[in-house]
């Protein structure tokens, strides 16, 4: 027994530290969201597809995100998961091949398909440092290939909610 509290420590300590991460990464969220409201509270034609202020997308997968919507892929969720948020997800209305599918899980992703259409991809980074995260972020996004068409808008979670006040539906078009 006393071999299994050994080994469930370090895995505490670890969820702490990227609980702690997260919670610091949405309070600087918070603020830079507010501060966008306050200098520019119109979302972007860009943003209204994406379905959120990319203020409001954690900084160390936005950029990752932009560009895999770029490429033609919707995604609805992404950044902070799991059990003490030592997961990293992107999760999207889309498909893959798979030749991509291989390509993302020789790179250390693990690739899901829980519904027709609906890809979940999740890594487990060793330390809770932004830098780090990101670069596999941006390393991921550029394995997708542009499809050469864009991406449908967002639909699922907060997206609907977010473009609901706006009069611009010819974006979605």
């Amino acid at each position: 027994m006393e071999s299994a509290e050994k080994l469930a420590h370090p895995e505490m300590m670890r969820e702490k530290q990227f609980t702690e991460l997260r919670n610091k990464v949405h309070k600087e969220l918070e603020a830079g969201l507010e501060k966008r409201l306050q200098m520019n509270p119109n979302p972007s034609d860009e943003e209204l597809r994406v379905g959120a202020f990319f203020e409001s997308i954690e900084p160390q997968v936005r950029d990752a995100v932009l560009k895999i919507f770029r490429k033609g892929y919707t995604t609805e969720s992404s950044g902070f998961s799991g059990n003490g948020f030592t997961k990293q997800e992107i999760r999207g209305s889309f498909s893959l091949s798979e030749e991509i599918k291989a390509k993302l899980e020789n790179a250390g992703l693990e690739v899901k398909e829980p519904f027709h259409k609906v890809t979940e991809i999740y890594f487990s980074p060793e330390k809770p440092n932004l830098d780090e995260i990101k670069a596999k972020w941006d390393e991921i996004a550029d394995l997708f290939p542009d499809t050469g068409k864009p991406a449908p808008p967002a639909i699922w979670g907060e997206a609907e909610g977010f473009r609901k006040p706006q009069k611009r539906d010819s974006v979605l078009e």
